[in-house]
């Protein structure tokens, strides 16, 4: 049963353990219109420009799928981990400046590692 500032079980207040680093950003991503009407060699200059940003801050992308063949809607799925939420928040500017988002449509979570219970 979950109750205020944690599950309870048993009679007993739970909390749940979480590390506060790294952020991570669980997204799906889809490609508008104005993506497929650039050459391949501009989609390529678009992605290491988000690449090397990446890299500044200190992301790394733990997981990209291809997932168009498994639904309609979105064509990938991935985790990026993030030192901080500063770093976070600094590509997320990046993005925007880019401008990334003329180009994809994208959906995003943020969490931290989870480790149990208290």
């Amino acid at each position: 049963m979950k109750g205020e500032g944690g599950d309870r079980m048993a009679g007993k207040k739970q909390s749940l353990k979480v590390e506060e680093k790294p952020i991570f950003e669980v997204f799906l991503l889809k490609f508008k219109e104005p993506w497929y009407n650039l050459t391949g060699e501009e989609q390529n200059a678009l992605l290491d420009k988000l690449a090397k940003n990446q890299e500044e801050v200190g992301a790394k992308n733990i997981l990209m799928c291809h997932c168009r063949w498994a639904n309609e809607e979105w064509s990938m799925v991935g985790v990026t981990e993030y030192p901080t939420i500063e770093a976070v928040q600094r590509h997320h500017k990046f993005t925007e400046e880019l401008p990334w988002y003329k180009y994809v449509e994208a959906k995003m979570v943020l969490g931290t590692r989870f480790i149990g219970f208290e």
